[in-house]
């Protein structure tokens, strides 16, 4: 794989081909969500893309012009202690090849340019690749939090 042809552009909201990539890409990686483990609907997708500009960075991750992931960044918290929570995801095909890595250094890149000094990753404990992934592009183990549901 020719690594310079991978590429990072902010999702445009209005565009109907950027919306369907990332519900196609999010429900092929269901299994490495942290909030749900049910496929999400189109229609339900539809909604959370209309509000999720307001509150995350979303990119697109292309590859020779092939949209085959997204990474998004949750500004949480107040502007004082602003907290950035990263969600990457890659088509299965596309995944294990470096791609990840390369687009994940365009988009911080982005995010500096944009005053990010801090980004925050949460993975379940089972999801080894995603604990990889971070460790491989400089994310240090910082806290450990568990979670009871009930």
């Amino acid at each position: 794989m020719d690594l310079h042809q991978v590429k990072v552009i902010p999702a445009n909201k209005k565009d109907d081909l950027h919306k369907k990539a990332v519900w196609k890409i999010f429900n092929e990686n269901i299994g490495y969500n942290l909030v749900t483990t049910k496929k999400v609907s189109y229609k339900q997708h539809c909604k959370w893309w209309d509000k999720i500009f307001q509150k995350e960075y979303v990119y697109l991750i292309l590859y020779n012009f092939e949209i085959c992931g997204y990474i998004r960044l949750s500004k949480k918290g107040t502007n004082s202690r602003e907290i950035n929570e990263i969600s990457i995801a890659l088509s299965k095909k596309f995944q294990t090849k470096g791609i990840g890595s390369v687009a994940y250094k365009l988009f911080e890149k982005e995010m500096k340019q944009k005053g990010i000094n801090r980004i925050i990753a949460l993975t379940d404990i089972k999801n080894i690749k995603s604990q990889k992934f971070f460790e491989k592009n400089s994310f240090k183990k910082a806290h450990i939090r568990y979670v009871k549901e009930i």
